[in-house]
């Protein structure tokens, strides 16, 4: 089984961020072109994200655990 680089929370963290600069820059431009490749990024990166859960659910790659996760640490201590 492979290993992902990014834990779950990094994954929802990029694709909110994609999510939130299309979003921003859909408000803010009159340029098509912009527009379209926005759109389309955002596109790829949630086609990726779905197939890396198809993936994770059928055992072929496993995510990291966070910071946190796994070792036994309170994450309200570790502030």
């Amino acid at each position: 089984m492979r290993q992902h680089i990014q834990s779950l929370g990094e994954v929802f963290g990029h694709v909110a961020r994609v999510y939130a600069w299309t979003s921003w820059l859909l408000r803010h431009t009159d340029d098509e072109l912009h527009a379209h490749d926005a759109w389309f990024h955002l596109a790829q990166v949630v086609g990726a994200y779905a197939e890396l859960i198809e993936d994770v659910t059928a055992g072929r790659v496993r995510l990291p655990f966070g910071w946190c996760e796994g070792r036994g640490l309170d994450p309200e201590s570790a502030r």
